[in-house]
């Protein structure tokens, strides 16, 4: 993670955005997307358990993670909001990515808009695969709707 001094919280954001999350989504799949679309809270919670495992102190508690769920063109969405990003890579947000009609069996993508090295450069948009690890698409303008589409593309791609 560079040469910035990093707190608890931006290690324990680190983690979880970077490696919990898609480990909890590449493990149950459909039922962590159900878990985290019908009980927005969760995320928050699995985080707060998180920090208290590893004994980080957690002043994280008066800011939290959000999830909206939306519908891109015939692909599902879940969006999950983290707190503002105070070094570079953490995450402005998370996308997962899911089409449960798909012929052959369950298809799903974990993205991440991450920070740019400072706060008004461009973020770049990256994804977590299962077998491929991280892939790094670029910076991107910070436009929901661009970054949308370009992960949509990708995302029909696979």
């Amino acid at each position: 993670m560079g040469n910035v001094e990093y707190t608890d919280i931006d290690r324990a954001l680190y983690e979880f955005e970077h490696r919990m999350i898609p480990i909890l989504l590449n493990r149950f799949k459909s039922s962590f997307i159900k878990d985290i679309r019908d009980n927005k809270k969760s995320l928050n919670k699995i985080f707060h358990m998180f920090m208290e495992e590893n004994n980080m102190d957690d002043d994280f508690s008066k800011t939290t993670i959000t999830v909206e769920t939306i519908m891109y063109e015939d692909v599902q969405c879940e969006i999950i909001k983290f707190p503002s990003p105070r070094v570079e890579p953490l995450c402005y947000e998370a996308y997962i990515l899911y089409d449960t009609m798909s012929k052959f069996k369950e298809k799903y993508a974990y993205f991440c808009l991450e920070r740019g090295k400072t706060d008004n450069s461009h973020p770049y948009l990256c994804e977590w695969r299962k077998r491929k690890g991280h892939v790094n698409y670029g910076q991107v303008v910070h436009d929901r709707n661009e970054i949308l589409k370009k992960m949509i593309d990708v995302f029909k791609k696979q």
